[in-house]
């Protein structure tokens, strides 16, 4: 193999894709955590963290119910601190269907998963606990459905029906790849120049980014904009790695010079298939991709000028876009999107290897029941007619990590190159057998490429095979490392999240009667539905609403509860 001036490399930094999971768990880089907004003390009677309680026998209160304000008035069954409605507390203090509101001055959160309506933090409620339905057991959306109807059954999602739904991130109305929304509706990095930049919700932590858990909801420590929320810690830590990588493809299927067989009515063949056979050539490409992200075309006739290994840079600028035509108006090659599933080996490496099943040595043959489908004559060693003549093109987006020199290496025929940063790192060009090629990115490799520590760019590998009679790609990703952020809620800071029943700061998370307690639950008190009677309790309804036979601090009124 030969680099044509280019530094030898071996792999892509395959360094940290980085995601945002926001859970329980791990070790790692700790971000610091959020400092809340500093408020006035908490009231020394009753529950802190605005829980509202009262202390038996105080009856306290305003000249008339005030909705809004925080605690359970008369006439009122929640009170969450402000007069919206939709959020479980209704404009006028009374709790919405699917709601429960046990905490005056919180938000309120859902009564149950499986009642049938989509409340608080849930994405969906079918109207049952069953997993693998489309709405979990904790309703939250499942991959591939959507729940368009709270209390029916989730619906299987189309991707690419222009219909943005369940848990797909997008949809364009197609399910081509490499065009910012990925044949899964997945989210794909916007890279300029080989140098990608932050989606926010795509689930990869970009620099610049504080965070990115795949999602755009807040409250669960990574906001809707990506940035880190009061009330949590989140660290980076590194996933198990999968058990394959399946990967986004594309084929382009082209027709050889002088097909003799049937041509589809508007295409044509094309002249740098099969009519050239000049060996391995590097440098014929320029060094960098164009502003498409394209290779361009240098010298068709770089390593020998008696020789020719492209006819024009017009022929070749076809090899890697779809749609354009020949001189004549006819198109000269069909896409195809597929999947490249790269399989995890012991060395914790990622291959696809077309001399494993279901390929075979020398057999690599995608598209034989795709796009042009196989070609009358074009036959391989074992004289079985294939369809020998196409292109690819696979992406793959990392972030960089100094020091941890990731390799890419690819053995292939015929042309292969292989481009990170958008510039030219592997050069294989020509018709030539199968040959090895690598890229290492160490400290030399990546100053040559302009990576820089902690930024996120994209690898693109191009591949031609343009003759007969054998096929082969093997493509290996080394050194690679899933992160992602774990973010957990942080009990005595003072800052309720939601998975906290309160939260007053450690210093007054003493616990006791109308007190938070130190793991952040709520200890015993008016509205627990517990007769406190060592507290002056004479009954406990499990509500603070007056009117109801015991009132908002548990004393009974009107002959008892009702």
């Amino acid at each position: 193999m030969r680099f044509a001036g280019v530094v030898p490399v071996s792999l892509l930094a395959l360094g940290a894709l980085t995601i945002f999971a926001c859970s329980s768990s791990s070790t790692s880089d700790e971000f610091p955590p959020v400092t809340p907004v500093t408020e006035d003390p908490p009231p020394p009677n009753g529950f802190l963290s605005g829980e509202g309680g009262v202390t038996p026998g105080e009856e306290g209160g305003s000249s008339g119910p005030v909705c809004g304000n925080g605690a359970v008035d008369q006439g009122e069954t929640c009170d969450d601190g402000n007069a919206k409605g939709g959020d479980g507390c209704s404009t006028k203090c009374a709790i919405e269907p699917g709601y429960k509101c046990a905490k005056p001055g919180a938000a309120c959160s859902a009564a149950a998963c499986g009642d049938g309506i989509v409340a608080g933090d849930e994405d969906c409620d079918d109207g049952n606990t069953t997993n693998s339905d489309g709405c979990s057991s904790l309703c939250v959306f499942e991959s591939g459905f959507a729940c368009p109807t709270p209390g029916k059954p989730c619906v299987a999602t189309v991707c690419g029906d222009g219909k943005k739904e369940g848990t797909e991130q997008c949809d364009d109305a197609n399910v081509q790849a490499f065009d910012g929304c990925s044949p899964t509706c997945e989210v794909e990095p916007v890279c300029a120049g080989g140098k990608c930049a932050a989606v926010c919700g795509d689930g990869l932590k970009f620099p610049g980014e504080d965070c990115d858990d795949g999602n755009k909801r807040d409250g669960d420590g990574c906001s809707s904009t990506c940035k880190l929320e009061a009330g949590f810690t989140c660290k980076v830590v590194v996933s198990e790695p999968p058990g394959s990588l399946d990967l986004p493809i594309v084929y382009r299927d082209f027709l050889a010079s002088g097909y003799a067989g049937t041509i589809p009515a508007g295409y044509a063949s094309h002249p740098d298939f099969e009519q050239y056979n000049p060996g391995l050539c590097a440098g014929l490409l320029e060094s960098t991709l164009d502003a498409q992200n394209k290779p361009v075309l240098k010298n068709g006739k770089a390593c020998d000028a008696s020789k020719t290994w492209m006819t024009s840079t017009d022929s070749f600028k076809q090899w890697y876009r779809d749609g354009l035509k020949n001189a004549s108006n006819l198109l000269v090659n069909k896409r195809i999107d597929d999947t490249l599933t790269l399989t995890k080996r012991g060395d914790g490496s990622y291959v696809f290897d077309s001399n494993e099943a279901p390929y075979s040595s020398g057999k690599f043959f995608p598209l034989e029941t795709k796009g042009f489908g196989v070609e009358t004559g074009m036959r391989d060693g074992s004289s079985v007619e294939r369809n020998f003549h196409f292109t690819s093109e696979f992406k793959y987006w990392f972030t960089f990590k100094a020091g941890s020199d990731p390799t890419l290496e690819f053995r292939g025929d015929d042309d292969v190159w292989v481009f990170i940063n958008n510039k030219l790192a592997v050069d294989l060009g020509g018709v030539h057998g199968a040959t090895d090629g690598s890229v290492t990115l160490n400290a030399t490799t990546a100053t040559a490429l302009g990576l820089v520590d902690g930024g996120m760019y994209e690898i693109t590998v191009f591949q031609a095979e343009r003759h007969t009679s054998a096929s082969n790609y093997k493509l290996t990703l080394r050194g690679f490392e899933r992160a992602r952020t774990a973010c957990e809620s942080v009990c005595g800071d003072a800052v309720k999240t939601r998975t906290e029943a309160c939260d007053d700061g450690t210093a007054m998370n003493t616990g006791g009667y109308g007190k938070c307690a130190a793991d952040c639950t709520l200890g015993p008190r008016c509205s627990d539905g517990v007769v406190q009677a060592d507290q002056g309790e004479q009954c406990d309804d499990g509500n603070l609403v007056d009117g109801d036979g015991c009132s908002a601090t548990c004393k009974t009124t009107n002959g008892g509860p009702k």
